[in-house]
């Protein structure tokens, strides 16, 4: 499972929110900011793990036979272009 290490974003999120969870603060321009980079940033490192995964290279060998497949319809005029 992925988790969030802490780190200065993280903890000023975690102390604007109540027991519920909810958030109790307005989001300035910098902390969007920060928080738009860092969450790119983990997107990043999080699809770079998923492509060394199985998950990632069965998804991609049904990707290629799906496409064989089409092709081999497209051929004999069995589905419309």
């Amino acid at each position: 499972m992925f988790s969030l290490p802490k780190n200065e974003i993280v903890i000023d999120l975690r102390s604007g929110q109540d027991s519920k969870g909810n958030i109790c603060f307005e989001l300035n321009e910098n902390l969007f900011s920060d928080l738009f980079l860092f969450t790119i940033g983990g997107l990043e490192v999080y699809y770079d793990l998923f492509k060394q995964s199985k998950t990632y290279q069965h998804l991609r060998e049904e990707v290629t036979r799906q496409e064989v497949l089409y092709d081999v319809l497209r051929r004999y005029n069995l589905v419309a272009n």
